[in-house]
């Protein structure tokens, strides 16, 4: 819902930067490449700080409750399509909608 939400806000911005491109095809790419980006990147330290972390508290906890440390590749890989995945669905209606506002009304009501 953030990544929708900030995705919306940025799309605002990019009408008011760029009004005469809000009609066309490559502006409707940027906004969707932009929230691809965003949650990939998000995807990215997640699942980089989970790691640190759930390394760090594996060495913390005794050897009779942990018998080692794996790293689920599958999940990982899982996790990062999901969040293409997602930024691509976050993105269509705000692209959309720029793609699709008049230029002239975009005007108007900045």
């Amino acid at each position: 819902m953030a990544l929708a939400t900030k995705t919306d806000l940025v799309s605002r911005e990019r009408i008011a930067q760029h009004l005469v491109k809000i009609a066309s095809l490559e502006e409707q790419l940027g906004i969707r490449w932009e929230s691809v980006i965003t949650s990939v990147f998000g995807a990215v330290v997640g699942v980089v700080v989970g790691l640190l972390l759930g390394t760090a508290l594996s060495f913390a906890v005794p050897n009779s409750v942990i018998d080692g440390i794996t790293f689920p590749l599958s999940t990982i890989v899982i996790v990062l399509v999901g969040s293409v995945i997602a930024g691509m669905l976050a993105a269509w209606y705000p692209a959309r909608k720029a793609s699709r506002m008049d230029v002239l009304q975009a005007i108007v009501t900045e």
